[in-house]
């Protein structure tokens, strides 16, 4: 089979001190994320215990959860009980809420997204009993978001956010905002708002920043072909979980692959590129979150176009 071009694939991650660690593998889907264990009163001044969580298919409609507890002077990994957990569904993409409670495991095929409670004492997952939890209609009637492609949360642990590529209207994408509600029974997720993306790309990464305040949905290639890079950005209502556009952070020549963001929130980096690879640096507004101009931009050559993972540690 010819090729008419050869795609250059990008992934940023952030390592901050508090340790989050996403790994996305294309096609084959392995993602690890780590989060901060609760501490109890007795040990305050004892480091609190640190978990990882993956996601790993194991049939085209199935998949399992791993779970680790990390030692904190060695950093190594030893199994969690239950591990690994058998998924109904084909798994995905993890997030972690910022309170470290639950687990989520974003379903593409069956639009829609499992969530696990973790047992702070010992790191074991238990799926809630209304899982999974699937996005309703809500600016069409006859129209649910369906294809969704990326996933985050924020630091209070109130919101999780999921990017749709094929939105509430036929040809759009949007971004779904839900609520985490721990008022009841139990747990569950509840649909707040959807919200269009102007710039006709689809939300191929989701990050919010080190405060919680704003989102940056990183740009993909969309439904109509056109080729967007950087991100659009968001400000995230505390108390709805409810987005307002501010504007753009990067806007890069080319179709996105990947965005990342340094601990502090200071730098946006856009991964963007179609047969060489380039890395956009830009400087975030303090103000309003944007950052348009990059500050900076580095050529990673025509030897990137396959798959290059960036690290940006403080």
């Amino acid at each position: 089979m010819d090729t008419q071009t050869e795609e250059f694939s990008v992934s940023l991650s952030i390592f901050p001190d508090e340790i989050q660690l996403g790994l996305r593998v294309m096609k084959f889907l392995f993602v690890l994320s780590m989060l901060l264990g609760a501490v109890s009163t007795a040990q305050a001044q004892a480091p609190p215990q640190q978990y990882v969580y993956g996601s790993q298919p194991t049939t085209p409609t199935s998949s399992v959860i791993s779970g680790f507890s990390k030692a904190n002077q060695t950093g190594a990994l030893s199994t969690v009980p239950g591990s690994p957990l058998d998924e109904r569904f084909e798994g995905g993409l993890v997030a972690i809420d910022g309170r470290g409670k639950f687990v989520f495991v974003l379903n593409p095929t069956h639009n829609d997204i499992s969530m696990f409670q973790i047992d702070q004492s010992t790191g074991a997952l238990t799926e809630v009993p209304a899982s999974p939890f699937a996005v309703p209609p809500t600016l069409n009637s006859n129209h649910a978001p369906t294809r969704p492609i990326s996933i985050t949360t924020e630091k209070s642990g109130s919101f999780v956010f999921v990017g749709y590529n094929d939105g509430d209207f036929v040809g759009s994408s949007f971004v779904v905002s839900l609520a985490i509600d721990t008022s009841g029974s139990s747990p569950v997720l509840v649909t707040q708002q959807s919200t269009y993306l102007s710039s006709g790309g689809a939300p191929i990464q989701l990050l919010t920043d080190p405060k919680g305040l704003r989102l940056y949905v990183g740009l993909s290639q969309g439904q109509n072909g056109l080729e967007v890079g950087g991100a659009e950005v968001y400000s995230i209502n505390p108390s709805s979980g409810a987005l307002s556009f501010n504007g753009l952070a990067d806007t890069s020549a080319g179709r996105g692959h990947s965005n990342a963001m340094d601990p502090q929130g200071r730098f946006f980096f856009a991964g963007w590129g179609q047969n060489i690879g380039f890395i956009d640096s830009c400087m975030i507004s303090p103000l309003d979150g944007t950052a348009r101009l990059p500050s900076s931009h580095c050529e990673l050559g025509s030897q990137s176009r396959h798959f290059t993972r960036c690290y940006v540690r403080r």
